[in-house]
């Protein structure tokens, strides 16, 4: 069997989403997430940060988005 005739089709979309489009836990992202920063040896800083890191980039490049 593809792996594409195992993605659930559905109404829903995940932001996060496991292999058979099913939603994931919110614990495994920040598992996840943890197990990056620990492994990479940066500092911590809260997931949801990352979308006002990635802005502030975005304007100290110039973009104007």
């Amino acid at each position: 069997m593809k792996s594409e005739n195992l993605w659930e089709a559905g109404e829903n979309f995940f932001l996060f989403s496991a292999w058979n489009s099913k939603p994931l836990f919110p614990s495994s992202v920040k598992t996840w997430w943890l197990r990056f920063i620990k492994r990479h040896e940066l500092r911590y800083i809260h997931f949801h940060d990352l979308r006002h890191t990635s802005a502030t980039l975005l304007i100290i490049q110039g973009c104007e988005c």
